[in-house]
């Protein structure tokens, strides 16, 4: 394809190396001076020609763009005029509730006579500095100066933001990461972008990517070669927006990562789908690798990226049909002086001023705003909308699918929120019952035991190897299995894999003593299974759902208040005063078996809506289908001994629910993952208590071992 470089306009080939720029909005009183004005700058203009073979940008041409007013104040015929797409005719006032300009973005609002059907023409400058931009500035009003008949509405005057060392905006984020390139350039382009697209999607007369040429405005000298652009000025409110950062962030890091998640980049331009967790400003400085990434394969879900973020709702990459139709070229920089860092909101007006150059308003750039930007249910998120381009007049939630947090944004710049984080702590010490449950049942268990006799099953090295076998290799599999099989909803599949990744649940020990089973295998079996789920879902989750992670200090953390530390008080106090610990163990068991009951009728009672909004879905199917196929391959491979065959067939079956919680409130912001893992622990109730009765009655009398310590 061979481009008429001479003819088109240089501000959307290339990227003019320019700090400074002034941009002119025009009115002509007077026709004649408006056509004697455009006579004498048409030499001025930037022109496409020496850029395929390598040739100098001046940084002094300028751009020159006129509204269908301007054409035909400026003599067009009104039967030419007629041939123009009709969102150019009406102008961006009159389509102002489509590209969601409305409330504090009404057109009423817009400074500068931007709404008056008066702005004719406009007039783009860039220069390499501001000295130079003033000098050109100065040529250009004494040149304007011969035509009184062409009046400057305003100006506004543009300036790289401090440091200089890459282009950013006020807020500090990366820009310039990501355009398309053009076919017929010669440019050959970075992992990521895409292949160059054909010409025909930003210029007039030329294929597009279905191979069209559609129909040229009339004349044709006038639009062959030409861009539609639209003009766009957001104002940044710098001071608000650190203020929304630090009220929702505990820590400067965390600060960090929430600008990420608005964005889909760290403010360095490291893309959180190659750096989901700490910044890498040598990624981000690296054009071979800063863009070369996919949402479909790489963060499906959003757990990296949120579907709701900005980079990931103006590119949807290969998440969105027809997606090299809707490309667009952003041209433009920051105006305002920036604000240092600590001071407060100062009420400058600063932000971006930029230009979008297409070849169709409606297909590229109303699509992108409308439907990209404004769209509260842009992949099925409801309610949201782009965090800094959208429209916020009343404030619209955004959600990061990596946590259960909802963060409300306001117009041009977050300036409030709210975050909501649930430790498991936090989360058992609102269920008294459950802190009680779990506290006195291990306490007791203490009061009961001696280490030996928790250590001495563990030397059966067979036995522990089956017991890892059955908890973190079969019982993940048969989440994963019954989820493609039963075809479940993503989020309840995603809850039964937590669940399976689980393992070492409190509540083992109560079943145990339920079943009067082998008590010291029971205690040993939770320790360590409890102790590799901290270690192992860290490790194995990211595998298995790409972008998800876990914070393993979250389950360590009331691992060790609510299980480690009072079984290790009852084991100390055991070994040092026997018979003291057999008065305090009277007075805990009871405590153990009445939040036992608490436990099971409140849980139940609490989400029973929650079991009946999934009735339909296999959710609870899948529950029971995944504990009854655990509990066989517990008792399968438990060994010949009854006793210990009850306590893997009881201990694979009944999960670390409260593991699962943990992990769930970390990554995902479904509701149905929670409701699943509810789903397995109520099912785990009514399968295992009962089940847990019947081997009770095949056991022997014993007086020594497991039954007789779990009930002295």
């Amino acid at each position: 394809m061979t481009l008429e470089l001479n003819d088109i306009q240089h501000f959307l080939l290339t990227r003019p190396r320019a700090l400074a720029a002034r941009y002119g909005f025009l009115r002509f009183r007077q026709p004649d001076h408006g056509r004697a004005w455009l006579a004498g700058i048409v030499d001025r203009v930037g022109r496409g020609r020496g850029l395929d073979s390598g040739g100098t940008v001046d940084s002094r041409w300028v751009t020159v763009a006129f509204t269908w007013n301007g054409l035909r104040v400026l003599g067009v015929d009104d039967a030419s005029l007629s041939t123009f797409p009709e969102e150019f005719r009406q102008g961006m006032t009159e389509r102002a509730a489509i590209l969601g300009d409305t409330g504090a973005n009404h057109p009423d609002r817009w400074v500068g006579g931007l709404a008056s059907p008066d702005l004719h023409a406009l007039v783009i400058l860039f220069a390499r500095d501001v000295p130079e931009r003033e000098r050109c500035v100065q040529e250009h009003q004494q040149y304007a100066a011969q035509f009184p008949g062409v009046e400057a509405l305003s100006t506004l005057d543009l300036e790289a933001t401090p440091p200089l060392d890459y282009a950013h905006d006020h807020f500090g984020y990366r820009d310039r990461m990501s355009q398309p390139e053009i076919e017929g350039m010669g440019v050959e382009p970075t992992p990521g972008t895409g292949a160059p697209l054909k010409p025909g999607e930003f210029f007039l007369g030329y294929p597009d990517e279905n191979g069209d040429i559609g129909p040229l405005p009339q004349p044709e000298i006038l639009s062959r070669n030409g861009s539609f652009l639209a003009y766009r000025r957001m104002e940044e409110h710098v001071g608000a927006f650190r203020d929304f950062l630090r009220a929702n962030a505990a820590t400067p890091d965390e600060q960090e990562l929430i600008a990420a998640k608005l964005m889909g980049r760290w403010r360095s331009g490291a893309p959180l789908v190659l750096a989901p967790t700490k910044d890498d400003p040598q990624l981000a400085a690296d054009p071979q690798r800063n863009n070369n990434f996919d949402y479909g394969k790489m963060d499906p879900h959003g757990y990296a990226v949120p579907l709701g973020s900005h980079i990931r709702r103006m590119n949807p990459r290969d998440t969105a049909v027809n997606i090299n139709r809707r490309r667009i070229i952003r041209r433009g920089g920051t105006y305002g002086p920036p604000l240092p860092e600590g001071a407060a909101e100062d009420g400058v007006e600063r932000g971006i001023a930029a230009f979008v150059g297409c070849a169709s308003l409606i297909r590229q750039y109303e699509f992108a705003q409308n439907v990209w930007a404004n769209d509260p249910r842009f992949h099925e998120l409801g309610n949201e909308r782009d965090p800094f381009i959208g429209t916020h007049d009343s404030g619209a939630p955004f959600s990061r699918q990596r946590r259960r947090d909802d963060i409300r944004v306001d117009r041009l710049g977050p300036t409030r929120g709210i975050a909501n984080t649930m430790s498991l702590t936090e989360l058992l010490i609102k269920g008294a019952s459950v802190v009680a449950f779990v506290v006195s049942s291990t306490l007791s268990v203490g009061l009961g035991l001696t280490v030996r006799q928790i250590l001495e099953p563990l030397s059966n090295g067979r036995l522990v190897v089956l017991s890892l076998l059955a908890n973190f290799v079969l019982a993940p599999a048969i989440a994963i299995g019954l989820t493609r099989l039963l075809g479940l909803e993503e989020p309840l599949g995603i809850g039964l894999l937590l669940v399976g990744l689980a393992g070492g649940a409190p509540f083992l020990l109560k079943l145990a003593d339920l079943a009067k089973a082998d008590m010291p295998f029971a205690v040993g079996l939770m320790v360590v299974l409890m102790v590799i789920t901290v270690g192992y879902m860290p490790i194995v989750l990211p595998l298995l759902l790409q972008g998800a992670s876990v914070n393993p200090g979250s389950i360590a953390r009331s691992l060790i208040l609510l299980m480690l530390i009072p079984l290790a008080l009852g084991l100390a106090l055991r070994a040092w005063h026997p018979p003291g610990a057999a008065r305090v163990r009277a007075f805990v068991a009871p405590v153990s078996s009445v939040s036992m009951v608490c436990v099971v009728v409140l849980t139940t009672a609490g989400h029973f809506g929650s079991m009946l909004s999934i009735l339909g879905s296999l959710g609870i199917v899948s529950a029971a289908i995944f504990v009854v196929i655990c509990c066989a391959i517990g008792w399968m491979l438990g060994g010949p001994a009854t006793d210990t065959r009850g306590v893997l067939s009881l201990g694979t079956a009944q999960r670390n629910t409260a593991a699962a919680l943990v992990v769930a409130g970390q990554n995902f912001s479904d509701a149905k993952v929670v409701v699943m893992i509810t789903v397995v622990m109520i099912v785990s109730f009514a399968v295992l208590m009962p089940l847990a009765g019947a081997l009770a009655k095949r056991q022997q009398p014993r007086d020594v071992g497991s039954g007789a310590a779990a009930t002295r």
